[in-house]
C-alpha cells in the first residue's frame, strides 16, 4: 500500500468526519473528503479511518502528562501494525491491507459529546469539554473495499451473555464446546447452542451454506484460519461486531475490521481466570472483559468447527479439571453487571488504580 499520502481530518463545517462503526472500545470515523483527495492524487482505492479508542484515551488523560501522550499513542501504533501483520499472514489478501500512524486530530465538541455518550455522561475524573480539542489519535490508511451487497451474509456471533443468554443450557453448552468439543453435534446440542448463543445472522449463513457451496467453502476457510490465528497468537478475531465480516454468494470475504480491539492474548489468560472462579475467587473487571470476549468466541468457533467437521479446535482447558457447575458462577458474573458500559468504567478505574500504585 502507498503510505506517503498524508491528510489531516478536517474540522470545518463542510468537512466533519462521519461515524461508520462502533465497538466495545472504539468509535470509528471516516473523513468523507479524503476519498476525493485520494482520487485527485491518483490513489482512489485508499480510505482514511480514525479508530478512536475511548478507553485508551480516558486512561491516557488520567494517568499521563501531556508531553507523554504522543509517545503512548506511538507505542499503540507499533503494536497495532505488528498485530495486523500477523493477522494478514493468516488471512492474506482476504482482508484489506492497512497501515496505522499517529496524527493530531481536531475533535469538535459534538464528537467528544458522542464519545462521552457511551458512558451516559462524562466519566468520573474527566473534565467537561466545552470547546473543541486537539489530541493524538490512531489513523489507519486502508485499502478501499467494494460496497456491501444485499446478498452478502454476515459471519457474526454477538456476545451471548449480553443478549439474554438461556441459562438453562449455559453450563451444558459451555462444557460441551469448551471442554469436549470434538464430537459431531447432535440435533439437541445444535438446538441448545443456538438457544445460548442466539444469532439470526449466523443461522441465516448456516442455512445458506447448505445450498451454496462457494459460501460454504469460504465459511470453512474462515473457521480454519480463525482457529489457526487464535492458536498462534492467543487472540480472537472480532466476530461480534456489526459490519466486521461478511461472505458473498460467490465465496468472497468482506472483512474490513476483524483485528481484535484488545491488544493482549486474552485467550491465554482465560483458563486461570475460570479456575479462580471455580475456587470462589471473584475476577476483577478487566478479567470479566476477557471472559466476555473470549468464552463466546471459543465456544462458537469450536461449535462451527464440529458442525463443518473440521479437524482443529481451540482447547483452553486441556488437562484441567473444570467442574461443570463453574459455568453457573461464570454466567452470574457476566450477566449481573448492570450494564456493559459499567464494565468499561470499572476497567478504567482498575487501570487508574494500578497506574497510581
Amino acid at each position: 500500500m502507498e503510505k506517503s499520502l498524508v491528510w489531516n481530518f478536517r474540522s470545518s463545517s463542510h468537512a466533519d468526519f462521519e461515524q461508520i462503526n462502533k465497538g466495545g472500545q472504539h468509535l470509528i470515523f471516516e473523513d468523507p473528503y479524503f476519498k476525493q483527495l485520494a482520487e485527485e492524487c491518483g490513489m482512489p482505492d485508499i480510505r482514511q479511518v480514525l479508530r478512536f479508542n475511548f478507553q485508551e484515551y480516558i486512561q491516557r488523560q488520567r494517568t499521563l502528562p501531556s508531553e507523554r501522550h504522543f509517545e503512548a499513542v506511538s507505542d499503540l501504533a507499533t503494536i497495532q501494525n505488528y498485530r495486523f501483520s500477523r493477522l494478514r499472514e493468516t488471512f492474506g489478501n482476504d482482508i484489506p491491507d492497512q497501515s496505522t500512524v499517529v496524527k493530531q486530530v481536531y475533535f469538535r465538541k459534538e464528537h467528544l459529546d458522542q464519545i462521552w455518550s457511551h458512558y451516559n455522561g462524562i466519566p468520573e475524573g474527566m473534565y467537561q469539554t466545552a470547546m473543541d480539542h486537539v489530541g493524538w489519535a490512531l489513523v489507519t490508511f486502508q485499502d478501499q473495499l467494494r460496497d456491501l451487497r444485499p446478498d452478502d451474509l454476515a459471519f457474526r456471533i454477538p456476545y451471548a451473555e449480553r443478549n439474554g443468554s438461556d441459562k438453562e443450557f449455559y453450563s451444558e453448552v459451555n462444557h460441551r464446546w469448551l471442554i469436549n468439543p470434538f464430537a459431531t453435534p447432535t440435533e439437541e446440542e445444535i438446538r441448545q447452542f443456538h438457544s445460548v448463543q442466539p444469532s439470526d445472522e449466523l443461522v441465516e449463513l448456516l442455512i445458506d451454506c447448505e445450498s451454496n457451496e462457494l459460501r460454504r467453502n469460504k465459511a470453512i476457510e474462515v473457521i480454519d484460519k480463525t482457529i489457526g490465528h487464535a492458536l498462534l497468537t492467543g487472540e480472537p478475531i472480532d466476530i461480534s461486531g456489526k459490519g466486521n465480516i461478511f461472505i458473498s454468494k460467490e465465496g468472497d470475504l468482506w472483512a474490513p475490521d476483524i483485528l481484535f480491539p484488545i491488544p493482549e492474548p486474552i485467550l491465554d489468560f482465560i483458563p486461570e481466570i475460570v479456575l479462580r472462579i471455580q475456587n470462589n475467587f471473584g475476577p476483577i473487571a478487566k478479567e470479566l472483559n476477557f471472559l466476555l470476549n473470549g468464552l463466546g468466541f471459543v465456544r462458537s468457533i469450536n461449535y462451527l468447527a464440529a458442525l463443518f467437521n473440521r479437524p482443529e479446535r481451540i482447547m483452553l482447558f486441556e488437562n484441567m479439571d473444570i467442574n461443570p457447575q463453574t459455568w453457573d458462577k461464570v454466567y452470574d458474573f457476566l450477566t449481573n453487571l448492570s450494564t456493559y458500559k459499567q464494565l468499561h468504567a470499572d476497567t478504567m478505574s482498575y487501570h487508574k488504580t494500578n497506574s497510581d500504585s
